[in-house]
């Protein structure tokens, strides 16, 4: 047979069968390799479709490469092709075949199998776009032909749900969406929190960019996840960018630490019409605005697919990767920002507004918060250790307030609002759709989940918990079972719990947790898309339960969302054709008004990434705030000096004087002993309403204070702790502050005591102290009203001696004895 320099299509079927004849007959030389490799190289070049030619072909070269005239490349790269080409054949007979009303189970199952195991081998990555389209078409009839089945394999239907979730990954199918728009614009932010517009160099950046930001559509966006809270969000943006580096257009992604607007929209067609429509889609959107920043080590990956033979500017790729992760904008920028001061007379509103510096970004809402606006006298903002956005989020759980984000779909516009309780017009503020939504789930809303998860659920029965005090000067109930609101679960008999309650002399803190906290129903559920129906933002709708599909569910009327996560993830099959793509566009020249952004011009199929979305339901009855996880206060330390008012004559510099109530209100240790208290531990070194005024810094100060560097605390330490007698602190007197949280703190170190600088004076101090703890005395200080007499009372059981020293009048020793 000799060896032919053309092939048609004419000839080609001549030339297969010959050639099978000759192999047959024994005859394996080299011109048949020769021949057998020109037409295997004019089948893939004209992608042959004749199945039975191509099966005679490739076993015309299987023999050949077993004889050793035709190399095993050769044979390869035939076999490479004819897999492809009998994946088409099969998708075509499966879809003729399984489209009759005939059905068998054994063939549903190889169908199955063989299109598992295209995509194990990855050969349905060389399908073309049309191909794939098949496999929709081929999906939903097998759908179809698994679930009208007069008998269901509930095997088979598990094969069918493995092999979805299978090609989700590998090609997008899913069987409900009909297209999927993502869609991210990204704009940088200036230091007076502003939105930057993006002036491009490049004019055909100008025309794909025409908002003057970065905008990515679904092929530059590699994954995109979301967790969607009550109060907030966070998330991870990988995504890539294909230009030449050091493009001045992409400067401001390498900037390390600039804060970037992420607005994320997300576009769902459904493949069924809308209500009462035959020819419009079903459709649902998303939307999320956030902010990033980008980070100190710029986290970009480039894979370099250059050659030191062929490089050439105009030619390469440079696709390069870039990761942000992402917070809802008031926790981005909170978590910046540190303040830590001393203020007079606000209200947390007040403090809130102080610190919210970005009304051009969002809008946060505290008017329907009174808990908020209750004014304390002096208040201590401390971020050791943490951020604003801690302090924030700690004060609204200690008032039990509502944090809700909400994002306008229509506009973008973020708006956080702090409430005290859910309401109707909180409900309407935040209601995000024209659509007309369900309260209940639909079938289609059912179809679209994978798998649902029973996260907890209100028992029966729970364990009883004590709270105990373990002081015994104490005189208050030092046992306290915890109750329990709801009658019908029960306590085990023998079985208890006791908490041991930590010990503070100067403030028992009260125990709040009073309540025993029982588990309550919370359901996660995971569907392959947004649920087309039913409202699933977190708008803290009440949605109907019928009971008969939720797990675990049947004593729940009502229930809400309470968290979302999004997964998006581009598919392998969308991957390859970009990379294939990309590469056919070249640059005019090097100039950078000539270079431009590839992937924004490449075309892409309506379905690109696997969806995943988590929903975690509770029960509406249980409807609670939540809050993110965050850092407690953190105690913190400064010195200050003990005043007993301004302008003090130096003859009573050494004087003291006692507070209450946060002001300059005179007070004397007298009104803050009960009957027959004399040298009680319940006394200890100070009482928490006996108060001295301490100046401190100015700069600790709120920096726009016009108040007055005075606080009032009570004081923790025992100047003479030998006999546990009570000292006063003395004007001058400098002090250690341990400030405990925003509204305590108490003196807790004497540093330098004004009383006692002299030899002389320790004596005579330690004299008097011994006297003191002989006769068993107190000691009350006070001041008349003019301000111009200064009295010290000893008093013991039988006495009554005065130390008076007024200003105009002189020094006077007074004695008294009781009954007289």
């Amino acid at each position: 047979m000799k060896r032919l320099a053309n092939i048609s299509e004419l000839n080609i079927h001549n030339l297969v069968y010959e050639l099978a004849d000759e192999i047959r007959a024994g005859e394996s030389t080299q011109s048949l390799a020769e021949i057998a490799a020109q037409v295997n190289d004019y089948l893939i070049s004209t992608n042959h479709t004749n199945f039975k030619l191509l099966t005679t072909q490739l076993s015309n070269v299987k023999a050949l490469c077993k004889d050793s005239v035709l190399t095993e490349l050769d044979y390869k790269k035939y076999q490479k092709f004819y897999k492809i080409a009998q994946l088409k054949q099969n998708i075509d007979d499966y879809i003729s075949y399984f489209s009759t009303n005939y059905k068998d189970n054994i063939k549903l199952t190889v169908a199955l199998n063989q299109i598992k195991k295209s995509c194990s081998t990855q050969t349905i990555l060389e399908l073309s776009s049309g191909y794939i389209k098949k496999i929709d078409i081929l999906m939903n009839i097998l759908n179809n032909a698994i679930q009208r089945s007069p008998e269901l394999d509930k095997r088979i239907l598990k094969q069918f749900n493995k092999l979805e979730n299978t090609l989700a990954k590998t090609i997008a199918y899913n069987g409900l969406l009909q297209k999927q728009e993502l869609t991210i614009n990204i704009k940088p932010i200036d230091s007076d929190f502003k939105l930057q517009d993006l002036n491009f160099v490049s004019s055909k950046n100008k025309q794909s960019f025409k908002e003057k930001s970065l905008k990515l559509n679904n092929l530059h966006i590699e994954c995109l996840e979301i967790q969607n809270y009550m109060y907030g969000l966070e998330g991870k943006l990988t995504f890539q960018l294909a230009y030449i580096n050091n493009h001045k257009d992409f400067d401001f992604l390498l900037i390390p630490n600039q804060p970037l607007l992420i607005d994320i929209q997300i576009n769902d067609t459904f493949n069924f019409f809308k209500k009462e429509s035959k020819k419009d889609q079903h459709r649902r959107s998303t939307r999320f605005v956030a902010i990033a920043f980008t980070p100190n080590q710029i986290n970009i990956k480039e894979d370099y697919q250059y050659s030191i033979y062929s490089y050439s500017k105009n030619v390469s790729s440079g696709i390069k990767e870039f990761s942000l992760n992402f917070y809802d904008p008031l926790k981005a920028l909170w978590m910046k920002h540190k303040p830590s001061y001393v203020d007079i007379n606000k209200s947390l509103d007040d403090i809130i507004k102080d610190n919210f510096f970005f009304d051009s970004l969002l809008t946060l809402d505290n008017n329907k918060s009174n808990s908020l606006k209750s004014r304390m006298p002096q208040v201590f903002i401390s971020t050791i250790n943490r951020s604003f956005y801690d302090f924030f989020i700690e004060q609204l759980q200690l008032n039990k307030c509502f944090l809700n984000y909400f994002c306008d779909k229509k506009t973008g516009k973020v708006t956080y609002y702090a409430v005290d309780e859910i309401d109707a017009s909180l409900q309407k503020n935040i209601a995000n759709s024209d659509e007309n939504l369900k309260t209940k789930l639909s079938p289609y809303d059912i179809s679209c989940l994978k798998k649902q998860t029973l996260v907890s659920k209100k028992p029966q029965f729970y364990i009883k918990e004590n709270n105990i005090n373990p002081d015994i000067v104490t005189s208050s109930s030092r046992k306290e079972e915890k109750s329990i609101s709801d009658a019908g679960v029960k306590a085990f008999s023998k079985i208890y719990q006791d908490n041991i309650q930590s010990i503070s002399y100067y403030s028992q803190n009260a125990d709040n947790n009073k309540e025993v906290e029982l588990p309550q129903l919370e359901l996660e559920l995971i569907s392959k898309n947004t649920l087309p129906f039913i409202d699933n933002d977190i708008s803290l709708a009440k949605l109907e339960n019928d009971g008969s599909y939720l797990l675990g569910s049947s004593d729940t009327n009502g229930f809400f969302i309470a968290r979302k996560t999004l997964s998006f993830k581009r598919t392998k099959y969308t991957t390859k054709e970009l990379y294939r793509n990309v590469s056919n566009f070249h640059y005019q020249s090097d100039s950078e008004s000539d270079i431009y952004e590839k992937i924004a011009y490449n075309k892409y199929p309506n379905l690109t990434h696997k969806n995943t979305i988590k929903y975690i339901i509770k029960d509406y009855k249980q409807l609670n705030p939540e809050y993110p996880t965050h850092i407690k206060f953190n105690s913190f330390y400064i010195t200050g000096k003990i005043t007993i008012g301004e302008n003090v004559n130096k003859d009573s510099k050494k004087a003291y004087k006692f507070f209450k109530n946060y002001k300059p209100e005179e007070s004397s240790f007298a009104e803050f002993q009960e009957s027959g208290e004399k040298g009680s531990t319940l006394i200890l070194n100070s009482k928490v309403g006996l108060l001295y005024a301490i100046e401190i810094a100015k700069e600790m100060l709120y920096p726009n204070s016009s108040e007055k560097p005075i606080i009032y605390l009570p004081s923790k330490i025992n100047i003479n702790s030998a006999n546990n007698q009570f000292m006063p602190l003395r004007n001058d007197d400098i002090i250690m502050i341990e400030v405990q949280s925003i509204s305590k703190g108490e003196i807790i170190e004497l540093i330098s005591n004004s009383a006692i600088s002299t030899e002389k004076a320790q004596k005579e101090l330690l004299q008097r102290q011994l006297l003191g703890a002989k006769e068993n005395c107190e000691i009350a200080y006070s001041q008349t009203s003019d301000g111009e007499t200064f009295s010290l009372t000893q008093l013991n059981s039988a006495n009554e001696n005065s130390f008076l020293i007024n200003n105009k009048k002189g020094i006077f020793l007074r004695y008294k004895s009781k009954g007289n």
